[in-house]
């Protein structure tokens, strides 16, 4: 626990290890450089003292291009590990990032089911007033029925009720009376 607390522990201490190394990959790379800087000065020095033999001159063109082609490997190297040092660290960042990410969708989660839970207690409403507001319209259907049925019924029972009565709506007077309908029903 105290080595957690003077370095840190998990993908910061492997970013250190690996920033570590490319330090000392640096120091090797210049340490290199350094070295052919003094070879290249000991070369300017050995043309210097040549006078221009051409013999001398192109030994020390090949061991300067040997010298170029290590400081390049030398470079790629460096530069392949700071590669991968780089995609280290976006590793860890988005690793970083992943707790903070699931709980906004978690978040967002939870809300729509807030939502859909109140969606589904006002579908329960209205599939209440749906219910009720049918019972109504059947009552009403009915009772209309009812009362047409009932009217009709009453329109006949009266029809009925005055044939029964079998009165006539103009009765014969008899023959002494006022009036002498039997002019009127002859016609």
């Amino acid at each position: 626990m105290q080595e957690c607390e003077r370095v840190p522990c998990g993908p910061l201490q492997e970013i250190q290890k690996e920033h570590a190394v490319l330090n000392a990959d640096s120091r090797h790379v210049k340490r290199s450089v350094d070295g052919l800087e003094e070879k290249l000065s000991r070369l300017a020095d050995l043309v210097a003292e040549m006078g221009g033999k051409v013999i001398s001159i192109d030994l020390a063109s090949k061991e300067l291009s040997a010298m170029w082609e290590k400081l390049d490997k030398l470079y790629e190297e460096h530069r392949k590990t700071h590669q991968t040092l780089l995609l280290f660290v976006q590793r860890v960042q988005a690793l970083e990032s992943l707790p903070e990410k699931l709980e906004e969708s978690s978040a967002k989660l939870e809300e729509r089911i807030g939502e859909t839970e109140k969606l589904m207690e006002n579908l329960k409403w209205v599939n209440s007033f749906k219910k009720a507001g049918v019972a109504v319209i059947i009552s009403l259907v009915t009772a209309g029925i009812i009362g047409i049925w009932t009217q009709f019924f009453i329109l006949i029972s009266t029809l009925n009720s005055a044939k029964q009565q079998n009165r006539p709506a103009y009765q014969a007077q008899p023959e002494g009376g006022t009036h002498d309908h039997s002019k009127i029903l002859q016609r």
